[in-house]
């Protein structure tokens, strides 16, 4: 499993993770990748299956919540954003003893100009059953686009990020509700991580709005220039209204510190890839922990749960 979104539901963590079908690896993310619901009762406890909530192909999913009307008889709505619909647009690799073919390595699978179906399933329930609307991208056009990452504001207008992947560059979208169709605010590229600098710089967006209302989005860096010794893949970078951004600064790096269990110390992990960030937040909209996507050794991958020590402002 890679990548990750939860929420907390009734005290339970529900989250959303990037499976391979057939007992793959994830090379085979083009053709095989799902999206499998677990829950556990803490962000740090192991979490368990629950079941599939979007077939083949599915990509990257996030979820978000949008609150009931006060005073209504309804439920809030859940909404599960990925890239893919849940169909099959290429034949469903099987894997024999969970290895993955070199011949699916991603690498020799992506296009330069590559464009996914963006969809966004809904469901009155963290269980399911969900319905499937497909999103419609206005001004996007050749310019591609990855990694979707949307905030449902208090309004029920929509804010998205997505990579244009033709320039590497990241784009800024709106619509009047989650259900689109959305609109480019920044037909040039939004982030950057120097004045000079967009092009083969970040991915793996993850938009939100603090408590104070100003923007903030994490990102999987690629690279950067004069990095410290101690490789970081994060990074961050925040906004006033969501449409003219900073530059993008460090965040964290591959080192995480596990902590012990009472008779065992604690230990330091390397890891060798740190992407998909995702952050989990309390009833007052603070985040609490850090969930990445992480490369540990030769093609072991693992969803990663982080604590985070927060700060208050005034």
């Amino acid at each position: 499993m890679f990548a990750d979104a939860a929420k907390i539901v009734d005290g339970q963590i529900h989250m959303y993770v990037a499976e391979m079908a057939e007992n793959c690896g994830l090379s085979t993310w083009l053709t095989n990748s799902m999206v499998a619901h677990v829950a556990a009762d803490s962000p740090t406890k192991v979490f368990h299956r629950v079941d599939t909530a979007v077939e083949p192909w599915a990509h990257n999913p996030e979820i978000d919540i949008v609150p009931a009307l006060p005073n209504s008889s309804e439920s809030p709505l859940y909404l599960l954003l990925q890239m893919g619909n849940g169909t099959v647009t290429k034949p469903v690799v099987n894997c024999d003893g969970g290895s993955s073919a070199e011949s699916t390595r991603w690498e020799r699978q992506l296009t330069q100009n590559s464009s996914f179906t963006i969809d966004i399933h809904s469901s009155s329930s963290p269980n399911g059953p969900w319905t499937s609307n497909k999103v419609v991208l206005n001004g996007v056009g050749e310019l591609g686009n990855w990694n979707p990452t949307a905030v449902v504001l208090p309004n029920g207008t929509a804010r998205m990020m997505i990579l244009c992947n033709k320039d590497d560059g990241i784009r800024i979208l709106e619509a009047a509700s989650w259900r689109g169709p959305y609109n480019v605010l920044t037909p040039e590229p939004a982030v950057r991580c120097s004045i000079e600098r967009f092009k083969w710089c970040v991915e793996d967006g993850f938009i939100y709005q603090d408590t104070r209302g100003h923007w903030h989005s994490l990102f999987h860096m690629f690279d950067f220039p004069n990095a410290t010794k101690l490789k970081w893949s994060g990074g961050h970078a925040f906004s006033r209204d969501g449409i003219i951004w900073s530059n993008v600064s460090q965040a964290y790096n591959t080192t995480v510190e596990v902590k012990g269990n009472g008779s065992a110390p604690g230990q330091v992990l390397f890891a060798s890839r740190r992407e998909r960030p995702k952050l989990l937040f309390n009833a007052a909209g603070e985040p609490t922990h850090l969930f990445n996507g992480v490369q540990l050794g030769e093609y072991r991958w693992y969803t990663m749960a982080q604590e985070l020590r927060t700060t208050k402002h005034s």
